[in-house]
């Protein structure tokens, strides 16, 4: 008889396009360290998979519930057709991972882990014969799996609905490697306990050969399940929103809201060593500046500054690294920077956002330190000198230039916060749970601040 396999009523229907849960974490393609970030973001979500989230199409996955299963007979030992009811499995939350990846040119991903015991708990109906032995029984039954490894594979598809990107399975394989089974199966013989109890004997006396004759039909029906699961998820979650910059959430009630909100922002502005276009922040570590005119100062600054390619690094660290020589620098020792932003709430097409109306930038350096070069061509005498007059009277010309560029400053941090802002709706007080990643209030302390790759142009007017 050839052997089938039927995987029944396991999931409902999907819903609209949802949001992660606060306390799942969140990975960015485009982040250096992706691989190690998606790894722990998997295992972390599994643990907590120990209550159903049907919000996002994830069951309770342990115990997992599975409604009907039904295994065609095997070739030699399990010649009988297995019917399975109201099965639960647990220990799935228990898993050690050793391997959890993503592909998105193969379109597949990939887990392996080790998990110490699962108990398989079912009501069963057998029909057809075990060993020479004519069977149709029927009861409560359990297999434990002793510390098995488990391999599963998904090969996906990309596919847009609704304008958003969405992830399907299309193939999924499952494969669970024991170190043993345990099998307990009562009524296979009606009253007959002495049969009953010979024949589960001979089940785990001869588990590995059971196991080499149906295990390929449970790591098929179970790849259908987990292929199910992983489908019903990821036709609620789009892709931008599980590959999303991992930003941390606050809710505006929480009792502890200004710690979770300082939190929140440092951790938003320490991801920032890359763009992230489709929350409209740009890369904070560099950050480029095309141009930035400043005005003439009153004394010692008497001269017109317009600078072109500005980059700025130093924003998502405490200490940077050496940097080769360039045309112009600028280092900002150890600065304490405060940005305010003052903001309002307005509403676009009926939907609730937050937009920055006014805006305020300082910072207070320990030191500046100026490397120009060609102030005055190839005079290198004279070049020299006059760096040595701008870092020894650094402070006289912090006083008089300072405002002016934290004027421009200011500005630009604003830029980037509406540009992020004006890409997500605010929830209404009900809801309360709001995404925030660029502060009202951001202090941030630094070593070293370099402003630098600064071509430089100055028209003396004394």
């Amino acid at each position: 008889m050839n052997r089938h396999i039927f995987v029944l009523s396991l999931l409902g229907c999907l819903c609209a396009c949802a949001k992660l849960p606060s306390t799942f974490k969140k990975c960015n393609r485009k982040q250096s360290d992706f691989n190690d970030c998606f790894f722990k973001a998997v295992e972390h979500a599994i643990k907590q998979l120990n209550v159903p989230m049907k919000e996002i199409g994830l069951p309770n996955l342990d115990p997992l519930y599975v409604p009907q299963m039904s295994v065609g007979a095997g070739n030699s030992a399990a010649a009988f057709e297995q019917n399975y009811n109201n099965i639960t499995l647990t220990g799935f939350t228990k898993n050690e991972c050793t391997k959890i990846e993503i592909n998105f040119d193969a379109k597949t991903m990939h887990v392996e882990c080790g998990t110490p015991e699962i108990l398989m708990a079912f009501d069963y109906e057998f029909k057809g014969r075990i060993l020479v032995l004519p069977i149709n029984g029927k009861g409560p039954g359990s297999v434990t799996i002793i510390n098995s490894k488990n391999s599963l594979t998904f090969k996906f598809e990309e596919y847009v609905k609704k304008g958003q990107k969405y992830m399907k399975v299309v193939e999924s394989k499952f494969k669970w490697t024991p170190e043993k089974l345990v099998v307990k199966l009562e009524n296979l013989f009606g009253d007959d306990k002495a049969l009953n109890d010979n024949i589960n004997q001979v089940f785990n006396d001869n588990w590995k050969e059971l196991n080499d004759d149906v295990g390929p039909s449970y790591d098929e029906a179970f790849g259908k399940i987990f292929g199910s699961i992983a489908n019903d998820f990821f036709g609620r979650i789009s892709t931008s929103e599980l590959f999303a910059p991992n930003f941390k959430r606050c809710n505006r009630k929480q009792p502890d809201f200004k710690e979770c909100f300082f939190k929140a922002v440092e951790h938003a502005v320490s991801q920032m060593t890359i763009s992230m276009k489709e929350v409209g922040l740009p890369k904070l570590n560099p950050m480029s500046i095309p141009w930035m005119s400043i005005a003439v100062g009153t004394s010692a600054a008497a001269f017109q500054q317009n600078y072109e390619n500005i980059t700025l690094s130093g924003f998502t660290k405490n200490s940077c690294s050496k940097i080769d020589k360039e045309p112009g620098r600028v280092d900002i020792i150890k600065p304490k920077n405060v940005l305010t932003l003052k903001f309002e709430e307005y509403k676009k097409k009926g939907k609730q956002y937050i937009r920055i109306t006014d805006h305020k930038f300082l910072w207070t350096p320990q030191q500046l330190v100026f490397i120009l070069e060609n102030l005055f061509g190839d005079n290198e005498a004279l070049n020299k000198n006059l760096n040595d007059v701008f870092n020894e009277n650094w402070k006289a010309l912090y006083d008089h230039s300072g405002p002016n560029y934290e004027g421009a400053f200011e500005k630009i941090f604003a830029a980037i916060a509406n540009s992020f802002l004006g890409k997500f709706q605010c929830p209404n007080s009900s809801t309360a749970r709001f995404l925030f990643s660029i502060s009202t209030s951001l202090f941030h302390i630094v070593d070293r601040f370099y402003l630098w790759k600064l071509p430089h142009q100055a028209r003396h007017l004394i």
